[in-house]
């Protein structure tokens, strides 16, 4: 067994997300030490750790902790004699903290940050690659961070909400859980959640009896911008762990409530919702859920869906006769739409022009679905709107070309010199500009000719002469 120490200078959240790591470390017998953040350092319970070594930080923009602190840090870890450390941090003083031990492991990101990564190299005993941001990674960031102890651990990491919330709310029993907390902050602001739209939201969350809170540095600034709210601040981090760990569901900008949440939650609707269903081999292609789980409602084939209601309705038995939950519905004649790229990520308006296409074509939207990733929009329609709705969003994102039906009348001198320019040009418009132009009609003074599909531009002379009609 080793002596470990894990190193994470970072937020609430990014010490939170360690916690199937030093779960795995701790069951397998290794004796863990943590190097934190004075921002972090108290997440952790009582006896989850040998020694935890805490670093002042300077308030940005400087970097780096007090010199202080930092003298205390490496004194404490020099008295440990740690045999590995696990740098699950990007600051350079991290590695600098794990320089004296003899086995250093650490995260490269390739020519996504070449310089870093040469770097790193030089200051590591191994490296190991990932992506340069959780948005770009290929599964969660409690999987990526727990490639540090690969060599350490035998078990995949821990999923137990119950086993996790051990190392973080210690021996407390999990408490009876009631209402919805909310968090308010500046991050709503900056994920792009207008102030009116979060005014709505606080306002009907209240009226369901939600408890408020912010950070202390934003308290007064919230309770301003809410006057008609009560704002608590949690005065400490286990006051803060306390208040999540109170309420039955959590609204929330911040991924540290987000994983605290998760660490420490037990299971919930969702959960025995979606494992009634799996349980019977029934797949569900699409999840939306209000954040306070007012409502769940899932997409499966439609050759599933009474099996699958039979289902639900047999796992929520007790809440449906009690009146806890009010019914099980199940809507029929209803399609998925999709919209995919990689170049959806972190570009606002995106979501918006998808709904203003379908808003503008008349598709009312039943369900809405998008991932974390931001490289998915999915919608729920009905079915009968599925290839309207198609082409609205194919044209507003110019996915295919813009149609533009065009009738001429009087094909003489002028009308002439329009159809042989619209003839040279129109390929250069549908390639370069996404423009189709398709003349429908071709009227003189006695003849038309008509096509659906379009006159052939090149040779319009040809086809009126031998496929006109009388006009009528």
């Amino acid at each position: 067994m080793s002596r470990v120490l894990l190193v994470r200078l970072d937020g609430i959240g990014d010490a939170l997300v360690c916690t199937p790591l030093i779960s795995a470390l701790r069951d397998a017998g290794h004796e863990v030490g943590l190097a934190l953040s004075d921002r972090n350092a108290g997440v952790f319970a009582v006896g989850t750790a040998i020694a935890t070594h805490v670093l002042t930080r300077i308030p940005w923009p400087q970097h780096g902790s007090t010199p202080d602190s930092r003298a205390q840090a490496d004194a404490e870890i020099a008295i440990q004699h740690y045999d590995v450390a696990l740098i699950a941090s990007e600051e350079p003083e991290a590695y600098e903290l794990a320089a004296p031990i003899p086995q250093r492991i650490g995260f490269t990101t390739g020519w996504a940050k070449p310089f870093k990564s040469a770097w790193i190299k030089r200051r590591v005993t191994t490296a190991i690659p990932r992506a340069a941001t959780v948005r770009g990674a290929d599964a969660h960031e409690a999987e990526i961070l727990l490639r540090l102890g690969r060599d350490f651990v035998a078990s995949p990491p821990e999923r137990d909400a119950l086993r996790l919330r051990r190392w973080i709310a210690g021996d407390i029993p999990v408490p009876q859980r009631h209402g919805v907390l909310v968090q308010l902050g500046a991050k709503w602001n900056a994920l792009g959640v207008a102030d009116a739209l979060l005014q709505r939201l606080a306002s009907a969350l209240r009226e369901r009896g939600a408890r408020f809170i912010a950070a202390p540095a934003e308290r007064i600034a919230m309770q301003t911008q809410f006057p008609a709210l009560t704002v608590e601040a949690p005065p400490g981090t286990r006051d803060w762990i306390a208040a999540v760990d109170a309420a039955a569901a959590l609204v929330s900008p911040d991924t540290g409530a987000a994983h605290l949440a998760g660490m420490i939650g037990v299971p919930g609707t969702a959960h025995r919702l979606f494992g009634a269903l799996r349980e019977e081999g029934i797949s569900v292609i699409l999840i939306s859920q209000g954040s306070s789980e007012h409502s769940i409602c899932c997409a499966i084939p439609a050759d599933q869906s009474e099996r699958a209601a039979r289902v639900v309705r047999g796992a929520f038995a007790r809440e449906l006769t009690e009146g806890q939950i009010q019914r099980v519905d199940v809507d029929s004649g209803l399609a998925i739409l999709a919209v995919v790229g990689d170049g959806m990520a972190g570009i606002p308006g995106v979501s918006a022009k998808v709904f203003d296409a379908l808003g503008g074509s008349a598709v009312n939207v039943r369900a809405i679905a998008q991932g974390a990733s931001e490289r998915n929009i999915s919608v729920v329609i009905e079915g009968k709107d599925a290839t309207r709705a198609l082409r609205a969003v194919h044209s507003s994102f110019y996915l295919s070309p813009h149609t533009l039906s065009i009738g001429v009348i009087g094909p003489g001198t002028v009308g002439r010199v329009l159809l042989d320019q619209l003839a040279s040009q129109s390929r250069r418009l549908r390639e370069q500009f996404q423009i189709d132009l398709r003349v429908r009609g071709i009227l003189a003074s006695e003849k038309m000719l008509l096509s659906d599909s379009g006159v052939d531009l090149n040779n319009w002379r040809e086809a009126f002469k031998s496929g006109a009609v009388d006009a009528d």
